[in-house]
């Protein structure tokens, strides 16, 4: 009986040795996959990298979702700039500097009644604002602070403007206008 317990227990020793994959003799341990943060491009790497909620998270997102990456793809100072967290004094200006180039009008503030005519990137915050939008050709919108109760009109045989704001729960209201000739 002994002799069957030892076999058993010598079995079972074996079969965990076989299964665990001799880790059990192995003293060192599997050296750890580090994933290259720039592998889905720089874009996607700032989105992920740049803190949480920030104006270079958002610029960035919005970029990578317009298709900018291969603009971006080849800047190796902006990787170095990702790399060393160097997100409000290098990144974010480069971005900005992106969406000029890509002929987007970069303004500090807006005020009561300004009128889209083109893309457009606002900086300063926004409240109780009615904006218009004066062309009737596709216009894109980024506000970078958040707006509150800001109403944005574009003609009535114009098309909609695509807007992009900070925070999804913002009060911000996109409507046709009533009128044929006149925005109101």
């Amino acid at each position: 009986m002994i002799r069957f317990i030892v076999r058993f227990l010598l079995g079972v020793s074996l079969l965990s040795l076989l299964l665990s994959g001799c880790s059990w003799f192995s003293s060192a341990e599997e050296p750890e996959v580090v994933k290259d943060p720039f592998a889905e491009g720089i874009l996607k790497a700032i989105g992920h990298l740049a803190p949480p909620e920030s104006t270079t998270q958002f610029l960035a997102n919005i970029a990578d979702t317009l298709g900018w990456e291969n603009e971006v793809s080849k800047r190796s100072l902006l990787k170095i700039a990702v790399t060393e967290e160097e997100f409000s004094e290098k990144v974010e200006p480069f971005l900005l500097s992106l969406f000029y180039a890509k002929g987007f009008s970069v303004l500090p503030q807006i005020g009561e009644g300004h009128q889209f005519s083109r893309d457009t990137v606002v900086r300063g915050g926004l409240q109780d604002s009615k904006f218009l939008v004066t062309t009737r050709e596709k216009v894109r919108i980024v506000f970078l602070t958040p707006v509150q109760n800001v109403q944005i009109i574009y003609p009535k045989d114009g098309t909609q403007p695509q807007v992009f704001a900070p925070n999804p729960k913002a009060v911000l209201t996109i409507r046709r206008s009533m009128l044929d000739q006149y925005i109101r």
